[in-house]
């Protein structure tokens, strides 16, 4: 059972990994969007899972240079501090980096095996093709008309951040074509692949290049 909740949980997180401009409040200065929002459940249920199963954390070789971005945060704050930033737009920003790291570290803590990954990749697929049928149906916060058409990143924000997250939840689509065995699974991969493909084609976006 708890399994199957904490397999249930990554895939809304994978959910929200390319509709992150949805929703969310505002606290103060602070803007709690779709992200701190999720760093905050799994912050809850990474409690919850260390009381239960006491797991010690895995070792990963990327954690070195998440701490390394999480010193040079902290000595970026100290610094913009010191020569006078407005502390609205410093913790702000402060907490949405604080969130980031925190996101990470959660994510490799509760992730414990194959299924987890999956059920958090199935999420992040479902996301990119949401967010890329809002873009082809030119519905979301920006749309732009050029001479070549009218230009939309759907629920996925801006065309540039839309087209780059889009484009990590197509080749994971791709890939999960490429592996799965199920027809049925193998024919939603290849036509969500599809359907994000025409989505970043259509968002002339340059940052699918990147």
């Amino acid at each position: 059972m708890f399994g199957k909740f904490r397999r249930l949980l990554l895939f809304l997180v994978g959910l929200t990994f390319a509709a992150e401009h949805l929703g969310g409040f505002r606290l103060g200065a602070t803007v709690f969007g779709v992200n701190k929002i999720v760093t905050i459940l799994l912050l809850a249920f990474a409690m919850v899972q260390f009381m239960v199963r006491r797991d010690s954390f895995p070792a990963n070789q990327k954690n070195a240079w998440v701490l390394f971005y999480a010193a040079s945060v902290g000595v970026s704050t100290v610094y913009a501090a010191i020569m006078g930033v407005n502390w609205a737009v410093l913790a702000a920003s402060t907490v949405t980096s604080a969130s980031l790291i925190l996101y990470y570290f959660l994510l490799t803590y509760i992730v414990r095996d194959e299924t987890d990954l999956e059920a958090l990749l199935k999420g992040l697929v479902w996301s990119g093709l949401l967010v890329s049928v809002t873009s082809l149906l030119g519905i979301g916060m920006e749309v732009a008309d050029t001479e070549y058409g009218e230009r939309s990143g759907g629920f996925g924000g801006n065309v540039n951040e839309f087209a780059f997250n889009a484009t990590i939840a197509m080749v994971i689509a791709f890939g999960s074509y490429g592996i799965t065995r199920l027809k049925l699974s193998r024919l939603f991969y290849i036509g969500a692949s599809l359907v994000m493909l025409m989505a970043i084609v259509k968002s002339l976006s340059r940052a699918t290049w990147l």
